[in-house]
């Protein structure tokens, strides 16, 4: 009998083998080589995970990460119902490294592995590259980034400049067709497309020129003024475009009889051109009102500064949001924190992406003395609420945090133009990024070569991998690429 029972174990030994072949019998998995990748703090990137040796269905993709703080696994998500998988990587929003990112495939008893490294940097890094126009023409007055141009202003001209290879390079010059001295042309600049517009807010009661491009040339083919000008209404003061729609804050302009600054809305009309589409004023007009002294808005919504504002007290500020409603632009919430104090001229600048807006407060105290703060806003089902409040990391005194602002959501950029690091009134830009949850701050700009009382970040704007701030001195502009 032990002769029989043995014979029936090493019976049933084979048939297991023979079925564990059968099982992993065919090609080997395996994963495709995935290069080395890189981005930035919590910008998401996506890996192709090609898999082969078993139908596409069998198969499932995982991933982890050898450093926790870079890329948590929580941010590595693959996805696809077969091969090629999309592996997604979120890193940290706050520290940067490298990490190594192990893919792991399996189908039925079969698995493969493969790594790669991911490295996380700062976004914007670096010392940024200084402008200059042809001949060395004083740029910096003024700046607009978009995807392809950017745009600035300098002594009653303006500099337009394109991408050459990963160069910024000067394209055009923009003089307005009836320039004179002292009128201010390219104190405020725009840019959508191929439109650019150029604000003159001291040429009489101001201007602003409408340059559209074709081929490789820039013409001026509208001067945008006040109907019914008066020679202070300093109408030009700030400009904005997008898509159809073109805006131009006039600070002194008269509202309802009542000087407290307005915003004129131009669009494009298929005969005719740009022409006036209405006027937009606070909606109690106080003589001590400066309604329109920045402006910007993003598809259906435009927002406008207005630091005079008092109803929190003398200069607390206001910033009033209108939305595109049936081909009007009506009032769609007037911000105004209660927390706001007399003198934190809340509005001096203002922006606005998708459905967020960010409001500059460069006098708040709440960090100190005139240390200066950001709010943003959300617009959620019940209208517009205040979702955060930014603060300078390292507060000092007068230091002017959101003495300027610009927003490309989920990226803020917001300019310190007093901040003392790493000299006095040196001047700083802070950017921060948006995760869906918070804000985070990702990096610290400061000018190549910072000096005392040189006031970077006097203005600043950001565009997808674009970044510009300028100096109050000077002026200079510096470039960054994320």
């Amino acid at each position: 009998m032990p002769h029989a029972r043995r014979s029936t174990l090493l019976v049933i030994i084979g048939l297991l083998l023979a079925l564990s072949a059968c099982t992993t019998s065919g090609p080997a998995l395996e994963i495709g080589i995935i290069a080395d990748r890189s981005t930035v703090l919590g910008e998401p990137l996506t890996v192709s995970v090609s898999v082969t040796g078993a139908a596409s269905a069998a198969i499932s993709v995982s991933a982890t990460s050898s450093d926790q703080n870079v890329v948590p696994n929580a941010g590595l998500t693959a996805s696809g119902a077969g091969t090629p998988f999309t592996l997604t990587i979120t890193p940290s929003a706050t520290t940067t490294g490298s990490a190594t990112i192990t893919v792991t495939a399996t189908a039925g008893g079969k698995s493969a592995t493969r790594a790669f490294d991911v490295t996380v940097a700062q976004p914007f890094a670096g010392p940024g590259t200084e402008l200059k126009g042809l001949n060395s023409e004083v740029v910096g007055a003024s700046v607009a980034v978009s995807s392809d141009y950017l745009v600035t202003g300098g002594d009653e001209y303006a500099y337009v400049f394109w991408r050459v290879g990963d160069q910024w390079q000067p394209m055009a010059k923009l003089i307005a067709s009836d320039a004179g001295a002292g009128q201010g042309f390219g104190g405020s600049v725009a840019v959508s497309g191929d439109v650019i517009v150029v604000g003159s807010d001291t040429h009489g009661g101001g201007a602003a020129y409408v340059f559209e491009r074709v081929g490789n040339a820039w013409t001026e083919v509208k001067k945008l003024v006040d109907p019914v000008a008066a020679i202070s209404d300093s109408f030009g003061r700030s400009v904005a475009i997008d898509g159809g729609y073109i805006v131009v804050g006039a600070q002194n302009d008269e509202y309802d009889s009542v000087k407290s600054g307005s915003a004129f809305v131009f669009t494009k009309q298929d005969v005719g051109g740009w022409s006036l589409y209405g006027k937009l004023g606070p909606t109690d007009p106080v003589a001590d009102d400066v309604f329109g002294e920045d402006v910007d808005i993003d598809g259906e919504y435009l927002i406008v500064g207005n630091y005079g504002g008092n109803t929190n007290g003398d200069e607390a500020g206001q910033a009033t949001i209108f939305r595109l409603e049936a081909s009007v632009w009506a009032e769609d919430d007037e911000l105004d924190p209660v927390e706001l104090e007399a003198g934190d001229q809340f509005g001096t600048t203002v922006a606005i992406s998708g459905q967020y807006a960010l409001v500059g407060a460069g006098n708040d105290d709440e960090a100190g003395n005139d240390a200066g703060a950001a709010y943003v806003f959300h617009r959620a089902a019940g209208g517009w609420s205040q979702v955060d409040k930014l603060l300078p990391p390292n507060p000092a005194p007068f230091e002017s945090f959101g003495y300027s602002v610009a927003l490309d959501y989920p990226y803020a950029v917001i300019g310190a133009y007093n901040d003392d690091d790493p000299v006095s009134r040196a001047g700083s830009a802070y950017v921060f990024r948006h995760d869906g949850t918070e804000w985070h701050l990702v990096a610290e700009l400061d000018a190549p070569t910072p000096t005392a009382d040189l006031h970077f970040g006097y203005r600043v704007d950001v565009a997808g991998e674009y970044l510009a701030a300028t100096t109050g001195d000077g002026p200079k502009l510096v470039t960054f690429q994320r």
